[in-house]
């Protein structure tokens, strides 16, 4: 991959229009992780990401118009930040943009 801006990666905010590729990388990400497959608790997931929600929020990783990969950051609250943080869930990209 080329070192040009066309090449760098791109992140989105996912949409209901981004679910079939969304899951398709999840479970991708679960067989190269050994991880259990539960295709409800996937879908109710999905469900619950892919609408406006302040516990969650998945963006789409783009390279070249190409979709990449997914990462997904669960919100919380604490008193200690005073207020929101959030943590990475899951990040995944698909095995030809590893390693870049």
């Amino acid at each position: 991959m080329k070192d040009t801006p066309q090449y760098l990666p791109k992140f989105r905010l996912a949409e209901p229009i981004d679910r079939a590729a969304i899951d398709r990388m999840i479970r991708s990400y679960y067989v190269h992780d050994a991880h259990p497959i539960d295709g409800d608790k996937i879908a109710s997931s999905l469900d619950a990401a892919l609408v406006e929600n302040q516990h969650i929020r998945i963006w789409v990783i783009e390279v070249a118009g190409e979709t990449a990969g997914y990462l997904a950051v669960a919100i919380g609250f604490t008193i200690e930040a005073g207020g929101h943080d959030g943590f990475l869930d899951e990040l995944y990209l698909e095995e030809r943009f590893r390693g870049r």
